[in-house]
C-alpha cells in the first residue's frame, strides 16, 4: 500500500541545525551556508554515536514550510507581476553558475523566451515591457519599476 511508503522528510530526526536566513538572502548563499554547516554537523553526529547520546525526536508536521515544487508561472515575469514578487522569485531561483531545479526567471521577447541571471534595479526610462539593450541585456518595466537584466 501507498501509505507505508516512506516520504521525504517523514522519519525521525537526530539533530537540528538552524540557520539564519537574511531577508534579501539568495537561495545560492543559503545554499552555501547549508553545505559550510555539514562537517560541524557530522562531528557532532559521529561524537552522538561515540558516546551513545543519539535521541531521536519525532518528525513534526505542523513545524514544516510549504513551498511550491516549481517555481510560479513557470517563471515567466509578465508587466503586471508585482515587484516584490518578482524580487522574491529571483532570490529564491537564483543558483547560478548553477541551473535551479525550482525553475528560474524568465521573460519573451519576440516570441523567444530569456532566462534571467542577473537583476539590477535602474532609472532608465522605458515605457516597453521588455527593451533590448544588447545580445545579453535587457531593460524590464514591472509596475514603474525598472531592472537591467542579464540573460543567458
Amino acid at each position: 500500500h501507498s501509505s507505508n511508503k516512506k516520504k521525504i522528510d517523514s522519519g525521525k530526526i537526530c539533530l537540528v541545525q538552524k540557520i539564519k536566513i537574511k531577508k534579501n538572502e539568495l537561495a545560492i548563499n543559503l545554499w552555501l551556508k547549508i553545505i559550510k554547516n555539514i562537517p560541524k554537523l557530522i562531528d557532532k553526529l559521529i561524537l552522538k554515536l561515540k558516546t551513545n547520546k543519539l535521541n531521536f525526536y519525532k518528525n513534526d508536521p505542523t513545524k514544516r514550510k510549504k513551498f511550491p515544487t516549481y517555481i510560479p508561472n513557470n517563471g515567466r515575469v509578465t508587466k503586471n507581476i508585482d515587484k516584490n514578487e518578482f524580487l522574491r522569485m529571483y532570490r529564491a531561483s537564483y543558483y547560478t553558475p548553477f541551473k535551479s531545479s525550482w525553475g528560474n526567471l524568465n521573460f519573451k521577447y519576440e516570441k523567444k523566451i530569456y532566462y534571467i541571471k542577473k537583476i539590477n534595479l535602474t532609472k532608465i526610462i522605458t515605457n516597453k515591457f521588455v527593451k533590448k539593450i544588447s545580445s545579453s541585456k535587457f531593460i524590464i518595466n514591472i509596475k514603474n519599476e525598472k531592472f537591467i537584466t542579464e540573460v543567458r
